[in-house]
């Protein structure tokens, strides 16, 4: 796995160099190593094929039905936050790309407005499955897409529920979760309420300390 990260960002990047060392670690059963083919799969650093990395994340989300410890529950909630990903780019961007089908149930379904609901119903299954496993950036994509009101009915409160959750689950501060503590903090510096007000103003100032 260290050969696989080198060659995957190191100063001698190769992504098939990559690929090579991720597959044999995924052949002694190694989920992380599945984990990253998956993403190399999802986001093209080879080959762009959706298909074959949502194959890969559900491998890893069927052998852990039920995460035993730390290490487990977060290679779950990562996958899962993938596949939730997967179906959300694609909603946005290619509905009817032919690597990344859906399941529809009729043939109405298939038109281009249509099917790209279905992928975000989808995107919300798993974000709500990776957010149970308290993953934040999945609390945030809710929250975002309670707040934009483009194909989730908009809920300001549920909005607010899901910043506030994701701040809650941080545990470092990548940009998602820097950027929630912005959403919840403007959120809250507009409330009547003197103390959320006063916390609103504090988590403005911690996204501003650090150049948002």
């Amino acid at each position: 796995m260290a050969l696989a990260g080198y060659y995957m960002k190191g100063p001698k990047e190769n992504h098939e160099e990559a690929k090579s060392w991720y597959k044999k670690a995924e052949k002694l059963g190694s989920l992380e190593a599945k984990l990253c083919l998956g993403y190399m799969h999802s986001i093209g650093k080879l080959h762009f094929d959706p298909k074959k990395a949502k194959d890969l994340f559900k491998g890893i989300i069927n052998k852990i039905e039920t995460p035993n410890n730390d290490e487990e529950k977060e290679l779950s909630r990562i996958a899962m936050r993938n596949m939730a990903l997967i179906y959300h780019n694609s909603h946005l961007k290619r509905p009817l790309e032919v690597s990344n089908l859906t399941k529809v149930k009729k043939v109405s379904d298939l038109k281009v407005n249509n099917l790209a609901k279905i992928k975000l119903k989808r995107a919300f299954k798993w974000y709500e499955k990776s957010f149970n496993l308290y993953d934040s950036q999945s609390a945030y994509n809710l929250g975002l897409l309670y707040e934009s009101d483009d194909g989730i009915k908009k809920d300001d409160k549920q909005a607010e529920y899901y910043f506030r959750k994701a701040v809650e689950f941080s545990n470092n501060n990548n940009i998602n979760d820097i950027f929630a503590k912005k959403k919840l903090g403007k959120i809250l510096s507009n409330k009547e309420d003197v103390d959320e007000k006063m916390e609103g103003l504090r988590l403005l100032t911690e996204a501003a300390s650090i150049g948002l």
